[in-house]
């Protein structure tokens, strides 16, 4: 590869140079080209699937980087503003994939993208460090993590025009907790948080909230995210509460310490459920934490009386697919 490089850039050189006797003056003879185009097409095989970029994707937040660690670029694309480039294979199918164009001077420069950072990520260009947005604020607590993917290329600008194939990957794991309330435990509310002084779920000891450029964790603590409830009503009426909360944290190993606390609050802060996620996850495989693969983890509980004490049940299931029969 060195040796194909090497002859590439003589050839290169040799191009320039063409009808320069070696007796001229240089300073007549066509310079080199100082920098290149670049096109960096977006690709994210969203659990092997293909062209599902725009569909999963819909901001790009990108730093191009020398390879001493300078920042040369940064900037943010959303959906409209992306390029579109295509590849001819040998049998005339063409792939169009998403994309950004820039200049480059010539060298060799590496670019890191994280893929729909909005208002509540943090992207600190010069340390290169990415985190919730309100993660050192005390004051706030915190709902969700952005659903964020990542990327990371080696490019080099050798020639006029200089392609890469950017191949996305998720940066979060999705959480949905769900409440099926036979019990009268939820008030008939529009929506519910820790503050009100009613039931919340609280999910514990969150490693990885703060990202380097290599998607590493870099946190020095633990994390605690308070999920906001959606009341959700039935297809039909059946008499119950439904209460549902959908958050993304940062990835993590399937052996993790995240603990998921259903908590009565009325009732000085009595623990209805405990969930311990490790533990959850090898019971249901179809939960574990895979490069590459999105996941949406579902902990559904279901809460009934027996005398005066309230009994509750965990599932793996979406709600939707526990609720089918009404209460009698």
């Amino acid at each position: 590869m060195k040796l194909l490089r090497t002859i590439y850039s003589f050839i290169l050189m040799s191009t320039f140079l063409v009808g320069c006797n070696i007796d001229d003056d240089l300073a007549d003879c066509p310079a080199p080209p100082a920098d290149g185009e670049v096109i960096l097409r977006f690709d994210y095989p969203y659990n092997g699937s293909k062209a599902t970029f725009l569909n999963r994707i819909s901001r790009v937040n990108v730093g191009i980087y020398r390879m001493d660690g300078t920042l040369v670029e940064s900037r943010q694309i959303d959906k409209d503003s992306l390029v579109v480039d295509s590849i001819t294979d040998p049998f005339g199918d063409v792939t169009y994939y998403p994309g950004m164009k820039t200049r480059l001077p010539m060298g060799n420069y590496r670019a890191t993208f994280w893929g729909n950072a909005y208002d509540k990520t943090k992207i600190d260009w010069e340390v290169r460090e990415v985190y919730n947005s309100h993660l050192f604020d005390e004051q706030v607590r915190i709902a969700s993590d952005d659903s964020l993917t990542y990327a990371n290329v080696q490019i080099e600008v050798v020639a006029d025009t200089n392609r890469a194939l950017v191949h996305f990957e998720p940066a979060h794991i999705n959480l949905e907790v769900a409440v099926i309330d036979d019990a009268g435990v939820f008030p008939e509310m529009s929506s519910v948080t820790r503050t009100d002084e009613i039931p919340f779920v609280s999910i514990n000891h969150l490693p990885g909230e703060v990202y380097d450029f290599d998607m590493k964790d870099i946190d020095t603590a633990e994390r605690n995210f308070y999920p906001t409830w959606e009341p959700q009503i039935e297809p039909q009426a059946r008499a119950r509460r439904i209460f549902v909360s959908r958050t993304s944290v940062h990835r993590m190993d399937n052996d993790n310490p995240v603990v998921i606390n259903l908590v009565d609050n009325t009732k000085q802060d009595h623990i209805l459920a405990t969930t311990v996620l490790k533990d959850y996850i090898n019971d249901h495989p179809d939960f574990r934490i895979e490069s590459q693969k999105e996941i949406t983890i579902y902990v559904t509980y279901q809460l009934k009386k027996e005398g005066q004490d309230v009994v509750v049940t965990v599932s793996p299931l979406p709600w939707k697919e526990l609720v089918v029969t009404p209460n009698t």
